[in-house]
């Protein structure tokens, strides 16, 4: 990583610390990464943040909230539903929102369709890293009619799925691979 970028914002200076913290008692982020990985991640998930245009936002399988954080830490005024099905995500996430003082941020634990088909709707954006089905993701915009969807995935993946996503408008942008993150 390039040691010529800013620092991180305060506030995503302070999540990276308290995640890097957290992890030291339970594994929710790799344990063989530091600081300088974590930063990377964050300023991926900003770089896609900046994409990310409705005032709410579901982030499935939130994880370690790399995604779903920094946009509700970006954007106050955004609402940010963290969705993780395992009970030690979730945990996580409440914690670090509670720790942070997200005000914009709730955590549903649950499998992703599930939280969907019982919650009020939502029509902003579905947003997801990591996430394992792809055409799960696409499978949920259509059917819960998102405005948008934002995902990290191979261009090879994405291309599978023109139909679902004919109403949307596509945009692709390239993040260098790195390596042991």
């Amino acid at each position: 990583m390039s040691t010529d970028l800013p620092p991180l914002p305060e506030r995503l200076g302070a999540f990276r610390d308290f995640l890097l913290d957290y992890n030291r008692q339970v594994n929710v982020v790799s344990r063989q990464i530091g600081p300088p990985e974590v930063d990377q991640l964050i300023r991926e998930s900003v770089f896609l943040a900046g994409h990310v245009r409705s005032a709410t936002a579901v982030d499935a399988g939130s994880g370690n909230g790399l995604l779903g954080l920094t946009l509700a830490l970006l954007a106050p005024e955004r609402q940010v539903l963290l969705v993780d099905s395992r009970g030690k995500k979730a945990d996580f996430l409440r914690a670090a929102v509670a720790h942070l003082g997200v005000a914009n941020a709730m955590v549903e634990r649950g499998a992703i369709q599930e939280v969907l088909r019982r919650g009020p709707p939502c029509r902003g954006a579905l947003v997801a890293r990591g996430f394992p089905s792809l055409e799960l993701l696409v499978t949920l915009f259509a059917r819960h009619a998102f405005a948008e969807l934002v995902v990290i995935t191979s261009l090879e993946k994405a291309a599978r799925f023109t139909d679902p996503l004919a109403k949307a408008v596509p945009s692709v942008y390239n993040i260098p691979e790195r390596q042991r993150i």
